[in-house]
């Protein structure tokens, strides 16, 4: 009898758990965890996660189900996924209603659908229509269309699925979603044939990149009171383009047209009957004209001209143009004009290959006479860049440089600096030019740097301008030490150096150091110890420095460490002091420098190589002493005070370390800085360095930044007596935001060593998005041959991206 009832209520609970696991209804095949039939077998309810399944081919993943078996609706919740494979769609949702008889999906919330692996669709509360095929909502709703890169997000939309037309109101078009300068279209309402890459549209809006103009405050737009597209041309009728930033008011310009066509095929914006208006006041009429797309970064056409005016040339007139001449290659060619019958033209090349990088940059000039001859001369210049990346297979990085820079006057890129375009080979000093042909081989822990280079100083005279290095060369490796005790570092350069036309110096430098790893006292002292080896080698040809035969130096130095890190809380206010100490012994000599430059302070005093000298380390015994003291709120960490000290102090005077480093001496001078921000418009900083004997200050740097309301000043100050040196200037860089566009800029420099101002720089200047005007006015003292001391007023007005005038209003001022 026992055994009967356990084998009854065995098969009991195997019947049960068969229902809990798998159960069947007309519609639905339901697996769920745990599972509930209610209401006489009409309804049920499905827990813990599970899924419905129909029998077309769609499974519904949720964590809760509830179907109601009369009305034959199912609501699935939490973590919904629905896939139908026949179809090719998932749609993810916490809450979906599925009607089974109408064959309609209806989410709650935040949905996501993906379509054909081609539409992905984000919104909420969204309508699956499976029999009429299309999608809709009355929601703001985002579409991706994955395979052309384009996102349209609107209202009230309807989306015909295989059709591919979408219809809906406040619609944005994106290209290129996944980038940020692709082209933006808005229509307040639109029907957009997806498939045949065509539209209809009322109240059009095409936005491009703001900064396309090379000002990020411009908005370029079309706009028009309807529009329509088809085989990839858009046509706006009645409608305006302009660059100027979007405000209440008129924009400074605008071309008005009675239809503008943008043909994406040749990238150009067309217009009909156009009319240009500054200010709201037409200015010209154009029947038919056209300009290329702002959007396209390379076509061929005029680039913006450009007027101009200086006292050396008198006006001028640029007409830049720019040609393709392949998918990578491109020239401008721009040609000035100027009224005292002098003539340029610049020529940029540029090519773009799969490993390389070309850039040329080459111009002549005829008609200028120097103001030292009474002939008329042509001058010219060519620059050029060049890179080639190798992509060696055992390398982080293999590359080769070549740069170039030659002009064929000393005072050329003076003469013409305003008429000269700007590029990455323009020479960053006007009074030296450089060459070189460089290869830099890198690996994980290595690299190596490999070339020959020339350079020239316009300054001097032609026999002693030129220095070339043939070659040179710089290795360097680490290799850790292991078991957390430090590493090896080596390096090794080497210089062929030519200077005044026969003289040679060669040279190789190898440096061995061992630097340990930090180690912790239980004081709480940071320690480490470092050895530098360094192997001198040099040789010279009629030179002035290094003997005719091989000369070989060794030399040492040992490093010891520490320092004390505390920190204190007083109030709202932290602390930190962190005194420090460095022991060095050099138990050979150095070379003699005593009267070489070195400029110590405190921010390279600890450094092992602080004399910048690549011969041999400094002398002798030394210690060097200093001290850090931070004090920072806890509630505003940008609200600080700094204030560093150090000294050097050795055991004898050591007559081969420059004198102008005061470390020659047994105690040196102490250096220091204070910097802090405690004011809100104020910050400071102060360099300095006092005489062992606190009766001088030897040098003194002193920076202040004034920022207060729209008044931005900046003041720099230097001196230096005594073994430091002799400079002693002021520099100025004042501007005034006066508001609505105006502003006010002075800057100037005075040589106190010679009792001489250099120049004065004073502007004042209208600004808006689309408009700039301003009264220049700029006096120099120098002279520097065809370059004279001047005084001028200049008037300047540039129209964004129209074009740029510059006319001077007086003559040259300066007697």
């Amino acid at each position: 009898m026992i055994n009967r009832f356990s084998i009854i209520i065995n098969l009991i609970l195997f019947n049960l758990l068969l229902t809990t696991e798998l159960h069947s209804v007309e519609s639905f095949n339901f697996n769920v965890t745990e599972i509930e039939i209610l209401e006489n077998g009409n309804r049920i309810i499905g827990n813990k996660r599970g899924v419905a399944e129909t029998n077309d081919g769609i499974s519904i993943l949720a964590d809760k189900f509830d179907y109601n078996k009369i009305t034959n609706i199912l609501r699935a919740t939490d973590n919904v996924v629905i896939e139908d494979k026949i179809d090719n769609y998932k749609l993810y949702s916490n809450f979906v209603e599925y009607l089974k008889k109408e064959e309609v999906f209806v989410s709650k919330g935040k949905t996501n659908i993906k379509l054909y692996n081609k539409f992905i669709i984000d919104g909420s509360e969204i309508k699956f229509d499976k029999i009429n095929n299309q999608i809709e909502s009355k929601y703001k709703v985002s579409i991706k269309d994955i395979e052309i890169n384009e996102e349209y997000k609107l209202d009230n939309f309807i989306f015909l699925i295989s059709d591919e037309i979408l219809k809906g109101d406040n619609i944005e078009v994106r290209s290129d979603f996944d980038k940020p300068n692709g082209d933006q279209y808005f229509f307040k309402s639109a029907i957009l044939d997806l498939k045949k890459k065509k539209f209809l549209a009322k109240d059009t809006k095409v936005l491009v990149k703001k900064d396309i103009f090379k000002n990020s405050e411009n908005d370029p737009r079309l706009l028009g009171i309807s529009s329509i597209s088809e085989n990839n041309k858009t046509t706006i009728n009645k409608g305006i383009f302009t660059s100027c930033k979007q405000t209440d008011k008129c924009p400074p310009w605008v071309i008005e047209s009675e239809k503008i066509v943008h043909d994406k095929t040749k990238k150009q914006i067309n217009y009909k009957n156009a009319i240009l208006k500054v200010y709201n006041i037409p200015v010209f009429y154009y029947p038919i004209f056209f300009h290329p797309d702002p959007t396209v970064e390379r076509q061929s056409g005029f680039l913006k001209p450009q007027l101009s005016n200086s006292k050396n040339l008198g006006n001028g007139l640029n007409l830049p143009y720019y040609k393709v001449l392949a998918e990578n290659k491109d020239l401008t060619i721009s040609p000035t004009l100027f009224d005292e019958d002098i003539k340029m033209i610049q020529n940029e090349y540029r090519q773009v290959n799969k490993n390389s990088d070309l850039f040329l940059d080459f111009a002549l000039n005829q008609g200028y006479k120097s103001t030292n001859s009474d002939k008329k001369n042509s001058m010219s210049h060519i620059f050029i860049d060049y890179k080639k990346d190798f992509e060696f297979e055992n390398f982080q990085l293999s590359k080769l440089t070549f740069n170039l820079e030659r002009v064929s006057n000393d005072t050329y890129l003076k003469i013409f600096d305003n008429n000269l375009t700007k590029n990455i080979t323009t020479p960053d000093d006007y009074n030296n030019l450089k060459s070189n042909l460089e290869i830099k081989l890198d690996t994980d822990n290595s690299n190596f740097t490999t070339g020959i280079s020339s350079y020239e100083n316009l300054s001097l005279n032609n026999s002693d301008r030129y220095q070339y290095n043939l070659p040179y060369y710089n290795y360097n490796t680490t290799l850790p030490l292991g078991l957390n005790s430090g590493s090896v570092n080596f390096s090794s350069s080497g210089n062929n150096s030519l200077t005044n036309t026969n003289k040679l110096n060669s040279t190789i430098v190898n440096n061995l150091n061992f630097q340990s790893d930090q180690f912790f006292t239980n004081s709480g002292l940071i320690n480490n110890w470092n050895l530098y080896f360094k192997n001198f080698n040099a040789v010279g040809k009629k030179s002035e420095t290094y003997e005719n035969t091989l000369g070989s130096e060794l030399a040492t130095i040992f490093e010891i460490n520490s320092k004390l890190p505390l920190i204190k809380n007083i109030n709202d206010k932290i602390n930190y002091l962190t005194p420090k100490i460095s022991f060095r012994i050099n138990p050979a000599d150095m070379d003699n420098n005593s009267n070489g430059e070195s400029f110590i302070n405190v921010n390279n005093v600890f450094s092992v190589n602080r004399h910048s000298n690549d011969r041999s380390f400094e002398q002798g015994r030394s210690m060097t002493l200093g001290v850090d003291y931070r004090r920072e709120s806890i509630e505003e960490i940008n609200k600080y005070f700094d204030l560093k000290l150090a000294t050097v102090v050795r055991d004898k005077y050591e007559d081969r370390i420059p004198k102008s480093s005061t470390l020659n001496n047994k105690t040196s001078n102490i250096f220091g800085s204070i910097s802090t921000n405690k004011v809100d418009f104020v910050n400071l900083s102060y360099d300095f360095s006092l005489n062992n004997s606190l009766d001088e200050v030897q040098y003194n740097a002193i920076n202040a930044d004034f920022v207060y309301g729209r008044l931005n000043s900046k003041f720099t100050y230097i001196e230096e007596n005594d073994v430091i040196g002799s400079a002693h200037s002021i520099m100025n860089s004042t501007s005034f935001n006066f508001g609505n566009g105006n502003n006010f800029r002075f800057n100037t420099r005075r040589n106190e060593e010679i009792n001489l101002t250099e120049y004065y720089d004073l502007i004042y200047e209208y600004q808006n998005d689309c408009l700039t005007a301003g009264l220049k006015y700029n006096k120099t003292f120098y002279e520097d041959r065809d370059v004279k001391p001047s005084e001028n007023l200049l008037f300047t007005i540039t129209l964004i991206p129209l074009t740029t005038y510059e006319q001077e209003i007086n003559e040259n001022l300066y007697n």
